[in-house]
């Protein structure tokens, strides 16, 4: 299984209204979207976008969230979460650390366009496409 982090999905809508193939779109190719995840913090951020006064994003990230498994935020989660943003204060944002802690509690790799946000975090598996 692999976690996608939230700018693969933001590409992808991005890319759909261009005609573009996304990132997304791509890894779909290589891998079945039965054993694709996103973390409940990553609903979280895309329903926070501006974008999702529009029903189409919303409609489209519905869609979405149908096809893909969601991995909870547990209490397992959120002590690693912690552990990891004390370790790397200076450059980890929050949804990070709860992603890359989700990640390494269910033991998946994660897809991210941001390789540098999870530099120096051990054990992390980024998948490489």
């Amino acid at each position: 299984m692999v976690i996608l982090d939230t700018n693969i999905l933001i590409d992808h809508f991005r890319m759909s209204d261009r005609e573009a193939t996304s990132h997304f779109e791509t890894l779909t190719k290589i891998i079945s979207p039965s054993e694709l995840a996103i973390s409940l913090i990553t609903v979280q951020e895309l329903f926070t976008g501006k974008g999702m006064s529009n029903p189409k994003n919303f409609n489209r990230i519905q869609q979405l969230l149908q096809k893909v498994t969601l991995l909870p935020y547990s209490l397992k989660v959120a002590l690693l979460a912690g552990e990891i943003s004390r370790e790397h204060t200076a450059d980890m944002e929050f949804a990070d650390a709860a992603t890359v802690s989700t990640c390494l509690i269910n033991d998946v790799e994660l897809c991210t366009l941001n390789k540098k946000h999870f530099k120096g975090v051990k054990r992390i598996k980024l998948l490489d496409f």
